[in-house]
């Protein structure tokens, strides 16, 4: 009778223990939810420093496009103090670079330096321009030095960067494309006509009138008579200089010879 009592005693225990492993979890069930939890808790943590990360860097964007503001409207108060101040406002969008040219020597031969006459046979003057070694001025008449005058009328067949003539002459050959009659012009503005009288043996052969567009302080100006309008037969030549229909100190006497040698010099022919 005992013997079967304890029997089913241990039978009891045997059940009751199995119960209680059929209720509780696995051990690599536990290990994976407890992996899953920590996933889950890194998971939030990167999600908050993105968040955090992803607010500096629209607070730094904010900050940039409000600094870039603040620059803009600073640039635009230097530029209106600037034209405000009298600084002329150049436009370069309609200026062209040139490359320089690769031969060294380049810059030594004064014909590298020319520019092409923009209107040919009238008067030009690129604006006010400093000319090297300017001449000394004729004594004027007059006691006011804001007159406009004209001096130091020159002949050459080339002009340079600034206007004035590079070299001088009164001899031309029957080969010169190109004569161009040259001063340094004084106070001048919109309300004065220049006029050139080209003559060949005291015959009117050609005349340019020319009104400048802006003022001009001191600048050299030119009048251009070009072979490709006017022929140079050979023979004696003069040009007159008139500023407001009054002539400009004396006629200009020039030679064109009927051969392909001329010669330049250095001599005033007219002031």
């Amino acid at each position: 009778m005992k013997r079967l009592f304890l029997m089913l005693l241990l039978i009891g225990a045997a059940y009751a223990l199995s119960a209680c492993n059929f209720f509780s979890q696995p051990g690599d069930l536990q290990t994976e939810n407890l992996a899953n939890d920590l996933a889950n808790t890194e998971i939030a943590a990167v999600r908050q420093t993105a968040t955090v990360g992803a607010d500096r860097l629209l607070v730094t964007l904010q900050f940039v496009e409000t600094s870039v503001g603040i620059m803009q409207q600073q640039g635009t108060r230097i530029a209106a103090t600037m034209v405000a101040a009298g600084m002329p406002i150049i436009d370069t969008s309609a200026i062209t670079p040139i490359a320089p040219a690769n031969d060294p020597g380049a810059t030594a031969n004064p014909a590298n330096n020319l520019v092409t006459p923009v209107i040919s046979g009238q008067g030009a003057a690129s604006g006010n321009i400093t000319i090297q070694n300017p001449p000394t001025p004729t004594p004027l008449a007059t006691s006011d030095p804001n007159v406009p005058r004209l001096d130091n009328i020159l002949l050459a067949e080339q002009v340079g960067p600034d206007d004035c003539p590079l070299g001088a002459s009164t001899t031309f050959s029957g080969a010169t494309t190109d004569i161009y009659a040259t001063a340094i012009a004084y106070n001048l503005s919109s309300a004065n006509t220049l006029s050139s009288r080209w003559l060949r043996d005291g015959t009117e052969i050609a005349r340019y009138d020319w009104t400048p567009n802006f003022n001009i302080t001191q600048a050299c100006i030119w009048f251009h008579l070009p072979s490709a309008a006017v022929e140079f037969v050979p023979g004696n030549w003069s040009v007159e200089i008139t500023l407001d229909g009054a002539l400009v100190g004396s006629p200009i006497n020039f030679t064109i010879n009927a051969d392909a040698t001329g010669g330049a010099d250095t001599s005033n022919s007219g002031g």
